[in-house]
């Protein structure tokens, strides 16, 4: 009696199918064959394509979007384990504690770090407000709102030694837990595994390594920023609440900030002379008579 065929391998459980798709996405460039295998069924199209993507942009103009906004984004965000670069283009969401349910609050947060988590191969992560006329936005338009950085940054804290740009617009950081300090401790971590990367210069440029590998944090628009944690950023600090430190170059942040405020909108702009206060500060340096 003759032995009977092996099953086909859409008849396996879904998260088989994956785990089998995703190896095979990793082995491209020896002897596989994607073209084959994308036009083997609707199914594994479907599971396939998504794996092979680089860039993901998600955008709406819509400020009245699904209050699931964010959890539908994660979903789909899991489906794509090689992008390289992220972009939202959207309003997140900041739920309240009273009229949304706590299940669904740490569904959405766990589903997004694990999203960002992830992508081991992330080089650039942007959110911001669509790119829009201003009349198509509403109110004091806050794309970032301070629930999601938790969760953004517990997912940047994984291995992800391609990371270069982490840019927020229109941002509410975190006050309670130092919004700003949490995300100074994530990019510093991405930094430190960064420090052995070969260095690479263009034609005519001098690059120190660390010059040449420094991850650049953009941020517009923001509130909650604290001049202390700013400088921080600069010079490399992990801790800067430590009594009188020095600059550790190698995990430096190339930190750009434009139209921030310490505290709400309603209170003090963050300008140079703050931050350059708190650098002093820091390093206990006298700042007659020397510069940092």
């Amino acid at each position: 009696m003759a032995n009977p065929s092996p099953p086909p391998l859409t008849a396996l459980p879904l998260e088989i199918i994956h785990h089998v798709v995703q190896s095979f996405v990793d082995d491209l460039g020896r002897a596989n064959n994607v073209t084959s295998l994308l036009t083997t069924s609707k199914q594994l199209h479907a599971i396939v394509l998504p794996k092979l993507y680089s860039s993901i942009h998600l955008r709406s103009l819509s400020q009245r979007l699904a209050t699931d906004r964010l959890l539908r984004v994660s979903r789909a965000l899991l489906l794509c384990p090689n992008v390289a670069h992220v972009s939202f283009e959207f309003f997140s969401l900041r739920h309240s504690e009273f009229t949304t349910p706590t299940e669904f609050r740490l569904a959405e947060r766990h589903t997004f770090e694990a999203a960002v988590r992830q992508l081991a191969r992330l080089k650039s992560f942007y959110w911001g407000p669509p790119k829009a006329e201003a009349t198509n936005i509403q109110g004091l338009s806050i794309a970032v709102v301070d629930s999601v950085v938790g969760p953004l940054v517990a997912g940047l804290m994984s291995d992800k030694a391609h990371f270069e740009r982490l840019e927020l617009r229109n941002a509410m950081l975190p006050t309670l837990g130092g919004g700003l300090n949490v995300l100074r401790a994530a990019l510093s971590f991405l930094q430190s595994i960064k420090t052995d990367a070969p260095a690479t210069s263009g034609p005519g440029e001098v690059q120190t390594e660390a010059q040449a590998q420094r991850i650049k944090l953009t941020m517009s628009s923001v509130t909650n920023v604290d001049p202390c944690l700013v400088a921080g950023l600069v010079i490399g600090i992990a801790q800067p609440a430590l009594g009188k430190l020095r600059p550790q170059e190698s995990n430096a942040i190339e930190v750009h900030v434009t139209d921030a405020f310490v505290e709400s909108v309603w209170g003090p702009r963050l300008d140079t002379d703050q931050v350059k206060k708190a650098i002093y500060e820091l390093f206990e340096w006298d700042e007659a008579s020397s510069d940092p």
